[in-house]
């Protein structure tokens, strides 16, 4: 006789089975029943309750999976004369194997639930004009309830498998004491995942640069044990978590405004011009609609520790008197600043060229005494 079929008990009255179709014809009807029923919930919830719509759009499939499970456990057990050692051992294998893909299923529920809910919070905090988007709390948020989630989730299995929980607890100290020595870089990596989460320095789409300058890009993702930054280059930099434990970082794209400093040195021969010039300059950062009054806005003569390029120089240079344009936008967008740098800095070259002087430029001047160039024309006459 077949193993399988064995147990089968077919001198059971045909009402048995009739009561197994019928348990099929209900367990299709009510697949169909959910579907209708989520269905009319997702339509008429959709503009009312967000949050109950991904609720049943998170319960849809796995719960008519559930009512498949149970149904077929249902009828199996009418189907079989669950008599005998050996059956009574497949009983409890089988048990066990209905609890665990229940579990499996409700598992499956809460994260659809969490991926929802991320998706929702993502859409409402979207900023629409043009702002910086930290969705960060919201990502870290997400990542802690699938962790809640896969650790309810692996206890149900142990219970579900009448694994003692003590014994495993024993097990997993001399498993974790032995992890710790030999990986103390991975639980560095770790610990610095969950820092960055933690504290939220940066996130994704953020352009940010170590201090040290080692390090530059947009960060792509954020994992426990990495970070993936894309370079400017196009190239991925795989930095392990621990690195931002230790090194400084600047996240340029939480800046408020941009800074345009920039140093212009005028001729000599202009210097009753310059108090002028940097007047009309004043007035016009005043006036201009793309610099922001809130912040510092100055046009002054330089300091003595001021890089001009070749060298470090005060106001009165080497070949010019210079002055510094220091003042802030509104935006932040890196190519609509290099736009508005070019019209501010054009601007300030007008308004020289409008008071007569000119921008200066390296220059040698010679000085010949009095009566010294006469003194060379006779010499070289008489010769």
């Amino acid at each position: 006789m077949d193993p399988i079929t064995q147990y089968l008990d077919l001198s059971k009255n045909y009402a048995e089975y009739v009561h197994a179709a019928i348990v099929i014809v209900a367990i299709l009807l009510i697949n169909v029943v959910i579907r209708i029923v989520l269905a009319i919930f997702d339509k008429s919830l959709a503009k009312k309750s967000p949050y109950l719509r991904i609720f049943y759009q998170a319960v849809n499939r796995p719960i008519r999976y559930i009512t498949w499970i149970i149904g077929l456990w249902i009828i199996l057990t009418q189907l079989i004369d669950w008599q005998g050692k050996q059956v009574q051992a497949m009983l409890n294998i089988a048990n066990m194997a209905v609890k665990v893909l229940v579990v499996l299923c409700v598992a499956w529920i809460l994260m659809r639930f969490a991926r929802g809910m991320r998706k929702l919070f993502i859409e409402k905090n979207t900023r629409t004009d043009g702002g910086y988007n930290d969705f960060s709390m919201i990502e870290t948020v997400y990542k802690a309830s699938q962790a809640i989630i896969i650790i309810l989730l692996f206890f149900s299995i142990l219970g579900a498998l009448d694994i003692p929980i003590v014994a495993l607890a024993g097990m997993a100290t001399v498993v974790t004491g032995f992890f710790a020595i030999t990986q103390q870089e991975l639980i560095k990596n770790l610990f610095g995942g969950t820092v960055l989460y933690l504290d939220r320095p940066f996130a994704v789409g953020d352009w940010i640069y170590t201090v040290g300058g080692g390090i530059e890009g947009t960060v792509e993702k954020i994992s426990f044990r990495l970070t993936i930054i894309r370079g400017f280059d196009k190239r991925p930099i795989y930095v392990p978590n621990a690195t931002f434990l230790t090194t400084a970082v600047v996240n340029a794209s939480r800046m408020t405004n941009r800074r345009i400093l920039q140093y212009i040195g005028v001729r000599y021969q202009d210097f009753t011009k310059v108090h002028q010039i940097l007047q009309d300059a004043r007035d016009m950062l005043k006036k201009h609609p793309a610099i922001d009054q809130k912040c510092t806005n100055l046009v002054c003569i330089v300091n003595g520790n001021t890089n001009m390029g070749t060298n470090i120089e005060g106001v009165f240079g080497s070949y010019s008197i210079n002055f510094m344009i220091y003042t802030f936008t509104k935006t932040t967008n890196w190519v609509k600043f290099q736009a508005l740098q070019d019209e501010i800095m054009l601007k300030i070259g007008e308004i020289i060229e409008k008071n007569g002087a000119q921008i200066a430029f390296p220059t040698t001047t010679l000085d010949i005494p009095e009566g010294a160039l006469h003194q060379v024309t006779a010499a070289s006459s008489k010769a």
